[in-house]
């Protein structure tokens, strides 16, 4: 068959030429199609990798953070110790109570006591802000629950204390301090949680604590301090981060997806990181035997030995993370995380 011609002289494709070339092409796209799906298979997993390092690197600043605050400040001696200015007691303020430093608990339905001395809604534990409780009816059943208490930023040190005020020499770049806010004065031996009234700032802080009538109003009279503060003493913001699992915003093929949340003392929980299935915790602790000789081990927050002294976190996180055909359902990514208490 001759190649025809165009009106303009220009030579035409056969049918038999066009035949071949889309023979050709259609051989093309069955060798580059697998290729092109690996790619885009590939793809969608260095995404999730990623997706999945930026989460454990998210996850590792929040817990670090939470950690960093844990404990006493600037304090050599005693740890423990604490006194209590506010009406109630450590129980029924759970937001605010200083010690452990280091606590944990697991949601199981079934066991719903197993939360009485934590923020959570709906239960007869005052809460300092309306709808600032964790709610139960959001947990994972199973997931460990943390709670990491400490003294948190120093505001300033104590110059003069009466019966019902104290003058605070504040410390370079100190947060501006309001009525009502919950303060702790502290030296090496010991401390008192309060409210803060009466607030009135000339060269130094004037700081009250008299006595009032709500929940956290400050007693009457308080518990009694062993001794006088310290010449030291410090005038702190105490600090309380509740971590947990719980049901989240994010919404997939599989329904509602959970989430690493974080509440802070006196505020509102908080969904930090999404895609988080589950948190388990173990210590790390010291302790003597009867042979006064250091013992150390991994043990579950409600099985550790009388008398241990923790001295290492170690959290693993269960990953929900989608990927873009939502696989590998019975893969789990899991990470851990260790970290020291001192």
């Amino acid at each position: 068959m001759r190649r025809g011609a165009l009106a303009g002289g220009e030579a035409a494709f056969t049918l038999l030429e066009l035949m071949l070339a889309l023979t050709l092409g259609l051989v093309l796209m069955v060798l580059i199609g697998p290729l092109l799906s690996a790619s885009a298979a590939l793809q969608g997993g260095i995404n999730r990798g990623l997706d999945q390092q930026r989460q454990v690197q998210i996850v590792t600043a929040i817990v670090r953070r939470a950690v960093s605050q844990a404990g006493v400040v600037g304090c050599p001696g005693s740890r423990g110790n604490v006194a209590l200015m506010l009406n109630g007691s450590w129980t029924t303020l759970p937001e605010f109570r200083m010690v452990p430093k280091v606590e944990s608990a697991r949601w199981e339905a079934d066991a719903p006591g197993r939360l009485d001395a934590w923020p959570v809604s709906g239960s007869s534990q005052p809460l300092f802000r309306y709808g600032g409780g964790i709610a139960t009816r959001k947990l994972v059943p199973g997931s460990d629950l943390l709670a990491l208490r400490g003294y948190g930023q120093l505001l300033g040190h104590v110059v003069d204390a009466s019966s019902d005020h104290c003058q605070i020499d504040l410390a370079p770049r100190a947060p501006n301090i309001r009525d009502r806010q919950i303060l702790l004065v502290a030296d090496c031996r010991q401390g008192a949680v309060f409210s803060a009234t009466d607030v009135r700032q000339q060269d130094d802080l004037w700081v009250g604590w008299r006595g009032g009538g709500g929940t956290f109003d400050n007693a009457a009279q308080g518990v009694p301090m062993a001794m006088g503060l310290g010449s030291q003493a410090g005038v702190f913001l105490p600090t309380a981060t509740f971590l947990y699992v719980a049901a989240g915003r994010a919404v997939t093929d599989r329904g509602t997806d959970t989430a690493l949340w974080s509440k802070l003392a006196g505020g509102r929980p908080v969904e930090m990181v999404p895609y988080l299935a589950d948190m388990q915790i173990l210590y790390g602790v010291e302790v003597q035997n009867s042979a006064g000789e250091p013992l150390r081990g991994y043990f579950p927050w409600d099985e550790m030995p009388s008398g241990a002294r923790v001295v290492i976190l170690w959290l693993q996180f269960k990953s929900s993370l989608p990927s873009e055909e939502d696989a590998l359902p019975g893969q789990p990514t899991y990470f851990q995380l260790s970290l020291s208490l001192f």
